[in-house]
């Protein structure tokens, strides 16, 4: 009820970390992202050009940050202040490493948390990369199973953590004080399943996206 939400898609290259800056920069990258020629090129990204009108830029992601070298990353990118899963543990030392994933790292609502907290009415941009909802499913996850998903365990299991994912960020931005005025939500690229007949459910060249914009906004 707060936003307009509307929803469409557009292809996509690569994995994880092509996703962000193919969001955040509107380019394609190919090779070492820490090459020297390739972090000049991140020169153009939105979180450079909205440093430059007076916006603190955050980003935050529950893994370490040396994976995908995050960590040099993005501050090449513009942000002036990056939570990894160690600053978040600092931060608040109730963190937990999130369970059964592979990734010793913070659950995407612990996260949500984090970043929603940071919007305090000032000009502010926050990236968050979630973690929870990435592959491999554990195999303890949720039995009960949606009609459309009954033949699929994977599927079945997948959609519930997507599903978990965004209902935790809905009920946050919901319930706070100062809400975002935009919220863009994307997806980096198709989910890698081991079997084709789960791999065919998805595009095989585009990922779908969100965007919602606060309705009583002013800006």
């Amino acid at each position: 009820a707060d936003y307009s939400i509307v929803q469409d898609d557009h292809p996509f290259f690569g994995a994880t970390l092509q996703g962000e800056i193919r969001e955040l920069c509107g380019v394609r990258l190919v090779g070492n992202a820490t090459d020297s020629r390739v972090k000049r090129r991140l020169k153009m990204c939105l979180p450079w050009i909205l440093r430059q009108r007076g916006y603190d830029t955050e980003a935050l992601h529950g893994n370490g940050g040396n994976i995908y070298s995050r960590n040099a990353i993005y501050p090449a990118m513009g942000f002036k202040r990056y939570w990894f899963y160690g600053d978040l543990r600092r931060a608040n030392p109730d963190i937990r490493p999130c369970s059964g994933i592979l990734f010793d790292g913070a659950c995407d609502v612990e996260v949500y948390k984090k970043a929603v907290s940071l919007f305090d009415g000032r000009k502010r941009f926050v990236h968050v990369m979630s973690l929870d909802s990435h592959l491999p499913v554990p195999d303890s996850m949720r039995n009960e199973c949606d009609v459309r998903f009954s033949e699929d365990r994977n599927l079945c299991r997948y959609a519930f953590l997507i599903e978990r994912s965004l209902g935790s960020l809905g009920m946050l931005v919901k319930e706070a004080n100062n809400k975002p005025d935009i919220i863009y939500i994307y997806g980096d690229h198709a989910p890698p399943f081991r079997y084709q007949n789960s791999r065919d459910v998805f595009s095989r060249k585009d990922i779908p996206f969100l965007v919602l914009t606060r309705r009583l906004s002013s800006r």
